[in-house]
């Protein structure tokens, strides 16, 4: 449970983070008061917004692999660059192995055979004691 408040708390200032950034882009474009306007500056792309947003640290830096499988070079069930987020996030071990545990079930949710009815349920079992946990 509190895992799942830590991501609204987060979703919820990432929110305010893009919000105030909007609103103070707004700002810049008001001119100089004599009525005549400066050049709204460009409008940074999704891609300039996400790299804004690694280099604060609000998101972890991620892998951009054409797939969603990523590296899992230690065969954990999690991939490589989330490990290293949560081992950076969380330096209590009960909860480092707590959001490993949801990882591995997100890996899992995402990366199933969705017409094998014996791998849902087994990912739907996971993803239950994920939470659980």
């Amino acid at each position: 449970m509190k895992k799942r408040q830590s991501w609204q708390a987060r979703t919820v200032r990432l929110v305010l983070a893009c919000m105030e950034l909007s609103v103070l882009m707004g700002l810049t474009g008001c001119g100089d008061g004599q009525g005549a306007k400066a050049p709204a500056p460009a409008e940074p792309t999704a891609e300039q917004k996400v790299a804004q947003l690694e280099a604060s640290g609000m998101l972890p830096k991620l892998d951009r692999l054409p797939t969603l499988e990523g590296v899992d070079a230690n065969g954990d069930g999690v991939r490589d660059d989330i490990a290293l987020h949560i081992e950076k996030k969380y330096a209590d071990l009960a909860q480092r192995k707590a959001a490993m545990q949801e990882a591995r079930s997100f890996q899992k949710m995402l990366l199933v055979n969705k017409n094998d009815s014996v791998a849902l349920e087994d990912v739907s079992t996971v993803s239950f004691k994920a939470v659980k946990c």
